[in-house]
């Protein structure tokens, strides 16, 4: 075998080596590009299934809370149909004082809650 031979068999020795290494390299890219893919497909049908189910937990929400109205009315009705009319009326009336004066009946509460803070305070110092 001539120099000139050996020379040309390194040569392909190494092209083939680096043509080994090119390959090995795309099929990783391949490989990244596949599982990259795989991920999104996998997050677009999950985030399908979240929104899915978001969107019945929403519509079950709604619907127990218009239940709950419902029966939130029924019971007001039931009440005040039971309730005798002078009854009504004094709650009423209780009711709109209490509105139109609510800032002195507020100082009124305050001032016997302080009071009575006082007086539990001044009694544990006597004992």
């Amino acid at each position: 075998m001539t120099d000139d031979q050996r020379q040309l068999k390194e040569q392909i020795e190494q092209t083939r080596e680096q043509l080994g290494q090119t390959v090995q390299a795309l099929a990783a890219k391949a490989d990244v590009a596949d599982v990259k893919a795989q991920v999104q497909a996998k997050t677009a049908e999950l985030a399908g299934r979240v929104k899915d189910v978001a969107g019945q937990a929403s519509q079950q929400a709604a619907a127990a809370a218009t239940e709950a109205q419902s029966r939130i009315a029924d019971t007001a009705a039931g009440i005040a149909k039971a309730t005798p009319e002078p009854a009504r009326q004094a709650a009423a009336s209780t009711a709109s004082a209490v509105r139109a004066r609510w800032a002195p009946l507020a100082a009124t509460a305050a001032a016997a809650g302080a009071i009575l803070a006082w007086v539990k305070i001044a009694r544990r110092k006597r004992s």
